[in-house]
């Protein structure tokens, strides 16, 4: 009867192992796989800004090409117009020249209004360095207090309070 009931208790000792290590084994099996989602989600993501970087480029680049041929196709159409009367591209040559002048002497006056201003902050700057050396150069009074010696009198510390002049 011991033994039996001896045999019982190994039993369910041996079915709860089992039964331990199969839970254990479900949660890893689960721990798992939410992993493997986590990498396979971040993956998709990763293709997904991926292929819209390559969607992105392609457009532009398909921008950049009609740009292109718009432009070919102006300028051999305006090639075609002087070709057919010559007149025409002196006349439209003249603005073209007289837009390109005031904008060149916009751009002169321009970088002379900068040079201007450079020598302004320069001035202003050797100005400033004048007072400071000005300054500098005033004698000075300086106070002492809260005085700190050792035990053999020496000054350990104290707080400077300077005044100028």
């Amino acid at each position: 009867m011991q033994a039996e009931q001896q045999m019982e208790a190994q039993k369910m000792q041996h079915q709860m192992q089992l039964a331990e290590q199969e839970f254990k084994l479900k949660a890893y099996t689960q721990e798992q796989e939410l992993k493997l989602a986590q990498e396979k989600a971040a993956a998709e993501i990763e293709l997904k800004r991926q292929i819209a970087a390559a969607d992105l480029e392609i457009e532009n680049a398909r921008m950049s090409a009609q740009n292109e041929q718009a432009k070919q196709k102006q300028e051999f159409d305006q090639k075609v117009k002087f070709a057919e009367s010559p007149e025409l591209a002196e006349v439209q040559v003249i603005p073209k020249v007289a837009e390109a002048l005031m904008a060149f002497a916009q751009a002169f006056e321009a970088m002379n209004q900068t040079l201007q201003n450079g020598a302004l902050i320069q001035q202003q700057t050797l100005e400033v360095q004048r007072e400071t050396l000005e300054t500098m150069k005033k004698p000075r009074n300086v106070s002492l207090s809260g005085i700190r010696r050792d035990s053999a009198g020496h000054i350990t510390g104290a707080t400077v309070n300077p005044t100028i002049q």
